[in-house]
């Protein structure tokens, strides 16, 4: 089963910073963003995507700030040409140079004509642990808006 397809059980948490709901984060994925290494946990963690929150992970015990990770979350970073595939270091210009000179907006036909999901291993590069599908969808849609 790769990235895309899985169907993992989720569990929302709410931020304790901005009171959003969080996305259910694989202890695999936290251990791999941290840079601290020294650091080891044994909890299910969630995610924040709010822009402007600087909290990237937490627990009922354990806030990961944006400074402590190794990655910035797609949905905090404030460059108009972020990082949109982790696993194959594909940029939001490249997706969309793509689809303004093609007309062609469908993951598939992104995936087949640029650097985006060729080098699949979410879990462990993705600081959502998860496909880049959606994050994809939503800068493409939010373009062509």
């Amino acid at each position: 089963m790769s990235c895309c397809e899985s169907k993992a059980e989720e569990q929302n948490t709410v931020c304790p910073n901005c009171k959003s709901i969080g996305d259910k984060v694989k202890l695999k994925t936290v251990e791999s963003m941290i840079l601290d290494k020294s650091k080891h946990y044994d909890q299910d963690f969630s995610i924040c995507l709010t822009s402007d929150c600087f909290i990237a992970y937490f627990s009922k015990s354990v806030i990961i700030k944006t400074d402590e990770i190794k990655e910035v979350i797609y949905s905090k970073s404030i460059n108009p040409d972020r990082i949109l595939c982790y696993c194959s270091r594909t940029h939001s210009k490249e997706i969309l140079d793509y689809v303004d000179s093609s007309g062609n907006y469908s993951v598939k036909d992104i995936v087949k004509n640029t650097s985006a999901m060729n080098n699949s291993n979410c879990i462990v590069n993705s600081p959502t642990g998860k496909c880049c599908s959606k994050q994809i969808n939503e800068t493409v849609k939010k373009h062509l808006d």
